[in-house]
């Protein structure tokens, strides 16, 4: 129990530096934007902001929330890396939804992906 205790110090530690929460405040206001988009007026020059899959929104964001914190001299690694993760989560979805869909039954296809490679892929992840 104490090197639980000790391994958690460990990652407050490391949450508590100015470079990492830059990096997640980054992230979050990001989500938090995605969240919100739904909410926005209907003018007609947003109207592509709402026909872009979210997906596709979430990795130009941090594309641009790396870009902008390089261009500053800031360490982009955290940003980088969840991009990496949500690209594989989308290769993942599009497996399942573009490959499977034609190879296995609909059956078949739900308990692979929901009891082996979604977990799998959260820990490998972790």
């Amino acid at each position: 129990m104490i090197d639980l205790l000790h391994e958690l110090q460990g990652w407050f530690a490391f949450l508590q530096r100015p470079s990492v929460l830059l990096q997640l405040g980054a992230i979050t206001a990001l989500a938090f934007a995605l969240v919100q988009r739904s909410r926005l007026p209907r003018w007609p020059w947003l109207r592509w902001l709402r026909a872009t899959p979210l997906s596709l929104l979430l990795l130009a964001g941090q594309g641009l929330i790396a870009l902008l914190l390089s261009a500053a001299g800031l360490r982009v690694g955290l940003v980088l890396l969840g991009a990496r993760i949500c690209l594989a989560w989308f290769g993942l979805q599009l497996l399942e939804t573009q490959l499977l869909v034609h190879t296995l039954p609909p059956q078949a296809r739900h308990v692979l992906v929901s009891r082996l490679l979604r977990p799998a892929f959260l820990v490998v992840v972790l």
